[in-house]
């Protein structure tokens, strides 16, 4: 037996054992439209997660984020009914657009003339912001994927 026969072998052995969900390479495309993946982005990077409770406080977490010329920082404190609320600073402060997606949605904020924007009914799970500006007044920014 060659290697290419036992590849061939291996390829069948996993196709039987564990296919390839249906509808998978769909939602992977439609993902990749939904990340405008070919626009030019800056990554931010993850440079403190701090999860923080104090007795009669709600558990809160702060992320902060770094690129070139950008720092976003991110508050996200536990609601009542198990979303969450989440607080951002974005400097240096400009017009832009905050969206936040998550498996199968998207939340949408403005960001204010001094870099604040809020997105108060979150639910947990793996999240992931994208900074656009508005106009040309800068890069589109996109954290890492990060769990809410």
């Amino acid at each position: 037996m060659d290697d290419d026969d036992l590849l061939r072998d291996l390829a069948a052995l996993w196709s039987s054992r564990d296919p390839v969900p249906d509808g998978l390479a769909e939602r992977v495309l439609v993902e990749i439209a939904l990340d405008d993946l070919d626009a030019e982005h800056e990554l931010l990077v993850l440079v403190e997660d701090d999860a923080v409770a104090v007795r009669g406080d709600a558990p809160r977490s702060t992320y902060a984020f770094d690129g070139r010329e950008t720092h976003l920082l991110l508050r996200v404190v536990d609601a009542d009914d198990g979303h969450r609320r989440i607080d951002g600073w974005v400097a240096p402060a400009m017009p832009m657009t905050a969206r936040l997606r998550q498996a199968g949605t998207t939340l949408e904020a403005v960001v204010d003339e001094r870099g604040r924007f809020a997105l108060p009914h979150v639910p947990p799970g793996p999240s992931r912001l994208w900074l656009t500006p508005t106009g040309d007044s800068g890069p589109l920014l996109a954290t890492p994927s990060f769990a809410i």
